[in-house]
């Protein structure tokens, strides 16, 4: 449990010991044993991290939080755990401005950063500047990569249900907007759209991965298809985006390997006002 508390309810003297702490953190954190070697393997309770909202402390029954367990123990040869992308301190998440952090820290040489998960499968990180390029979307705190779309493969019940609901969806939309029904098109898009959403969380093939991946394919290739279909009703509205996502979801057929995707809708970034 985390708990966040106002700087004021803390002493001084606690509070300059949380700035060395975090200061340290700063220099250790490239490490995996970093957190483990500062505390000497265990987080006391309700140690205090200065955060913008005050600061925060984890609670453990136990009386600390054991960081020499598998959670923050590399379990594999790419020298990450758990805790590469949970940090204590910033409430056992990671935020952009984390793995811009440990980028710098490191030169791009943090477990974060590993290959598989760079901008493209065959990155470029024979410089500093190659790898700032070649993992400028990790350091936003965005995944995105290239593969095989998967086949929809044995359908079950709830396969079947959801890609008839999206088959429906597109077949009521074409109808309302030959009727200039728009709102009705745009209600059945996004009712399918929201149980999509609920039956990947239902299914939720990132556990699948390690239990069933013949499964973890079905719903994934069930999936692009809802997504196609839906793409399909929503064309008329949004003709740009949705042609967009239909190449790209058909560059995928007959097991091509899909390209490096990028956003349908790019983030808006707003520039700070001056003060």
């Amino acid at each position: 449990m985390n708990r966040s508390r106002s700087l004021k309810s803390r002493p001084p003297g606690i509070l300059l010991t949380t700035l060395g702490v975090v200061a340290a953190l700063a220099g250790a954190g490239a490490q995996a044993d970093g957190l483990a070697d500062l505390f000497d393997g265990q987080l006391p309770n309700n140690f205090p991290f200065l955060n913008g909202a005050g600061t925060a402390a984890t609670f453990s029954t136990a009386g600390f939080v054991d960081l020499t367990n598998q959670f923050h123990v590399p379990q594999g040869t790419n020298g990450r755990s758990c805790e590469s992308c949970h940090l204590p301190q910033v409430g056992w998440s990671i935020r952009p401005v984390d793995v811009e952090l440990k980028f710098l820290l490191t030169q791009g040489n943090d477990p974060i950063f590993n290959p598989q998960d760079a901008n493209s499968p065959t990155p470029d990180v024979s410089s500093l500047q190659a790898k700032r390029a070649s993992y400028s979307m990790l350091r936003k705190g965005l995944f995105r990569r290239g593969g095989n779309v998967p086949a929809k493969g044995a359908l079950d019940a709830a396969d079947r249900d959801i890609l008839a609901q999206a088959e429906a969806a597109l077949s009521v939309a074409r109808k309302a907007m030959s009727e200039q029904a728009i709102h009705t098109a745009l209600a059945a898009i996004i009712s399918v759209v929201a149980e999509a959403d609920r039956y990947f969380d239902r299914q939720a093939p990132w556990a699948l991965r390690k239990t069933d991946p013949a499964r973890m394919e079905a719903v994934l290739g069930t999936l692009v298809v809802a997504i196609r279909e839906l793409a399909e009703a929503i064309l008329p509205i949004i003709p740009e985006s949705a042609q967009r996502l239909i190449a790209f979801i058909d560059s995928g057929k007959d097991g091509q390997a899909i390209e490096q995707p990028t956003p349908i809708f790019p983030r808006l970034e707003l520039e700070e006002e001056a003060a």
